[in-house]
């Protein structure tokens, strides 16, 4: 049986070294720390593919095993997965940490957008107010009443 993963293997190898195309490998030990780093920033999924461990093999904790088998990764999950040759997943785990922290971020910053306009169109209106419309605008508390009337001596 053919393996999968020949000619990606063949056409990265071709892509990134000058060396002749090795065997392919079975382990992570058979390339050098450099293949191995370059493998997993450009074809994580060459190398997810090549090492890692399989969900049948009895290897993986159970309960990273049963959030593989039903695709319900966490976030935390990344660094186990990267331990156990799931390269690919926890990069796109990671991805996605990146992507939902920019919206919140971006969520935030249009909110503070909003909250500065409308301020500024209050301060707006509130320059072009005449003074009746502005006492109308902040009526006085019913403490405020309360000293001015003894204050000026009135309703007594």
């Amino acid at each position: 049986m053919r393996n999968p993963n020949l000619e990606q293997f063949n056409q990265f190898w071709i892509d990134h070294f000058r060396e002749d195309v090795p065997p392919l490998p079975t382990s992570p030990g058979d390339l050098s720390i450099t293949q191995q780093e370059i493998m997993r920033e450009k074809n994580p999924k060459l190398y997810q593919n090549l090492f890692r461990t399989k969900i049948d093999s009895g290897k993986l904790p159970v309960d990273l095993e049963l959030r593989i088998r039903n695709s319900n990764l966490w976030v935390e999950d990344a660094d186990r997965l990267r331990k156990y040759g799931w390269e690919y997943e926890a990069q796109r785990i990671e991805l996605e940490k990146i992507k939902y922290e920019q919206q919140k971020i971006n969520k935030e910053i249009e909110e503070s957008r909003a909250r500065q306009e409308q301020q500024q169109q209050k301060n707006e209106a509130w320059k072009n107010m005449s003074l009746l419309e502005r006492m109308a605008a902040e009526p006085l508390t019913q403490d405020q009443i309360l000293r001015n009337r003894k204050r000026y001596g009135v309703g007594q």
